[in-house]
């Protein structure tokens, strides 16, 4: 007997489509408590391998089991929605499986437990941050990220010793990235361009014995864009700010070389120029480690003033 036909297609092939295409959204809507793993939370059960999920508006989802339902659809966060991870091992494995996590605005992923994640690609199209409530004084855990889009500002607010790794070169991030931490949580960026097109905000919470708060890592050259302004609040490596570990770091440029469009630290500006930690090139500051060399190039306005003043004293000699 031969396949039947509908306009052209076998029914062969209407079998096959239909056994690839993915099921419909799963949405979790908190009708029965806020827990991940409870199938009365989700419109179509706990989720399964292909289903597209999504996080309702405002809702607070919580994953304390060291292997919470996944999916290898797309993962949507909608506004001011919450994912909090309160397990140590393996309860962030979502972000993982998931084929994109995807940020709508005020989104936060908040960690209470030391669990590593390694989030696929992330689009952000609102304001997100990720947070570590519950392990202000636990060391070790590390989430990287593979992938970075989006206009949102991404914040994250990290402990003692946390390490975050930004994996791939993110050129349609034109969003802010925004450190706030203690201690000595590291964020490093490790391809060319992993930084995005942004700027950089970095604070840090300074305490009794901590050799540094948070310290930005460079492990290529050209991170950031030549345009990315950087603002630094209390962190350690401001040599004679008050209650800091004078001569500690916020920057490991390493041996490599960028360019960004400016900094201030503590409300004052760094001077254009040439600066390195330990290199023969360049100004040695104690706010920078490394042999490498971080240009900080003139902002527009000054570079533009003192074009216009060149001019005038070119006009004044003729």
């Amino acid at each position: 007997m031969k396949p039947l036909k509908f306009a052209g297609l076998t029914l062969t092939t209407l079998s096959l489509a239909a056994g690839t295409a993915h099921a419909a959204t799963n949405i979790f809507s908190n009708t029965s408590g806020n827990l991940w793993d409870t199938a009365a939370n989700w419109t179509d059960g706990l989720p399964d391998t292909n289903d597209d999920l999504e996080i309702g508006t405002g809702l607070t989802a919580v994953s304390n089991t060291a292997t919470p339902a996944t999916s290898t659809g797309s993962l949507t966060m909608q506004v001011n929605s919450t994912v909090r991870i309160s397990a140590a091992t393996g309860a962030g494995e979502m972000f993982d499986t998931a084929s994109s996590v995807i940020f709508q605005g005020g989104n936060t992923i908040d960690y209470t437990t030391t669990a590593a994640t390694n989030f696929s690609p992330m689009v952000i199209n609102g304001n997100a941050s990720i947070t570590n409530s519950g392990n202000n004084n636990t060391n070790g855990s590390t989430k990287s990220f593979e992938g970075i889009s989006g206009s949102g500002n991404l914040t994250i607010t990290a402990a003692d010793n946390q390490g975050y790794n930004v994996t791939t070169t993110n050129s349609s991030f034109t969003g802010d990235w925004i450190f706030n931490g203690q201690k000595r949580h590291v964020i490093n960026f490790e391809a060319i361009g992993s930084g995005g097109t942004g700027d950089v905000f970095l604070s840090g919470t300074p305490s009794a014995g901590a050799s540094r708060s948070g310290v930005i890592v460079f492990g290529a050259n050209d991170v950031f864009a030549n345009s990315a302004f950087f603002t630094v609040v209390d962190a350690d490596g401001y040599t004679g700010s008050s209650g800091k570990a004078s001569g500690s770091y916020f920057m490991d440029i390493k041996a490599f070389t960028d360019t960004i469009g400016g900094m201030t630290i503590d409300g004052n500006p760094v001077t254009a120029g040439d600066y390195t930690g330990s290199g023969t090139t360049g100004t040695q500051v104690s706010w920078l480690s490394g042999t490498g060399v971080l240009t900080i190039v003139p902002e527009p306005s000054s570079a533009l003033l003192g074009g216009l003043g060149f001019l005038l004293l070119l006009r004044r000699r003729r």
